[in-house]
């Protein structure tokens, strides 16, 4: 009784250990979000650059010089530093730790033994076992037939009929 009174005990501090490296992965991931979503962030930045070379493609063929997009300078520190790089390592890191947690919290639970399956010889004997399946609710009907799809067909290879099953459900209106 004891011996699963310290099991149960350290199966909360690894949980708990669990929930604050979620927590940590979290704050890191919402990190890396902003610096992706915010406004003038990596993906504003990355749009203005395509629609910038793409307005500088369309006018290339004509005389003149052509402004390009210069990109922030928060933006270009981020992709200078490799922010993105560390926060993603970051992130794996945590989760390494978490999977370790994780498989350490399998080991340490009791293993439960799966139920004896029953040797069933039919379907009273099923029914008695499992339990009666619910009746179809009334006006509803499902039909089931072969797709009619052929597939192929050319000069070199056969055709061949798909093996998938339609599924239809309806109404019954009769």
């Amino acid at each position: 009784k004891t011996r699963n009174f310290i099991m149960s005990k350290s199966i909360k501090e690894l949980e708990a250990k669990r929930n604050q490296l979620l927590e940590s992965q979290a704050a890191v991931s919402d990190k890396f979000n902003l610096l992706l979503n915010k406004k003038g962030g990596l993906k504003d930045s990355s749009r203005l650059v395509i629609k910038n070379l793409t307005a500088a493609i369309a006018v290339a063929q004509k005389p003149g010089y052509f402004e390009y997009y210069n990109r922030p300078s928060e933006v270009k520190s981020i992709e200078k530093t490799g922010e993105l790089k560390k926060l993603t390592s970051q992130i794996r890191r945590f989760q390494k730790e978490i999977d370790q947690v994780n498989s350490e919290i399998e080991v340490s639970r009791p293993k439960q033994k799966p139920p004896p399956i029953a040797n069933v010889s039919g379907f009273d004997q099923w029914f008695n076992n499992y339990g009666r399946p619910k009746p179809s609710p009334h006006g509803f009907l499902t039909v089931v037939q072969d797709d009619p799809k052929i597939y192929g067909g050319t000069g070199h290879h056969a055709g061949f009929k798909t093996q998938a099953k339609m599924m239809r459900k309806g109404r019954l209106t009769r």
